[in-house]
């Protein structure tokens, strides 16, 4: 079985707001817009990460606004050291995870969201990896960095690292891979 990514559990439980909006929207028009706000992400990551990114000309102006926030942000905090985060893979209650959290700010595990609000599936993520890393001596800290693709502007913000969201997201994976498999029986009646 192929590791399980930290944000699977966190995609395939919808928080009741996202619900709504897949109910109010309808699924093709939700997925289609998830899909464009993946592209978007992924561009920005690819540059801020590793100056390296295709940006889609369809959302051009969309990912130079999140560059844009990006680097207003680096302007206000001047951070001494950003450094990019790497693939991290641990085992827990006998399953493989892994993640890429996406930088870390003078020893802070950042994590760079390109969306209209931080939720909370993005604090459960971010302490995931966290966890993953497993390095007592690491910042107690970990932190979000919101780029607005619409506004340019960004939302910053730190808190203490909380083991019992990384609790949470292991009853989520295990409920996860739980019901997968029911439906994997279901599949074969």
């Amino acid at each position: 079985m192929e590791p399980i990514r930290v944000t699977e559990p966190l995609n395939y439980f919808l928080e009741p707001w996202k619900l709504d909006w897949y109910c109010r929207v309808g699924k093709r028009e939700a997925n289609r817009i998830c899909k464009e706000a993946q592209l978007i992400g992924t561009a920005v990551d690819g540059i801020i990460k590793n100056g390296k990114g295709e940006v889609p000309k369809k959302y051009k102006v969309e990912v130079e606004n999140c560059l844009k926030a990006y680097r207003a942000w680096k302007e206000v905090y001047q951070p001494k050291e950003i450094v990019p985060g790497t693939r991290l893979f641990a085992t827990i209650d006998g399953i493989d995870i892994t993640g890429e959290p996406d930088l870390f700010v003078d020893g802070v595990l950042v994590d760079i969201k390109c969306s209209k609000k931080i939720s909370l599936t993005y604090w459960i993520q971010v302490c995931v990896y966290r966890y993953l890393i497993n390095q007592p001596s690491l910042n107690p800290k970990v932190a979000i960095l919101r780029l607005d693709k619409i506004t340019g502007s960004y939302e910053y913000v730190q808190k203490d690292y909380d083991p019992s969201l990384v609790d949470m997201w292991v009853s989520m994976m295990k409920l996860m891979l739980y019901l997968k498999g029911e439906e994997a029986d279901d599949d074969c009646s």
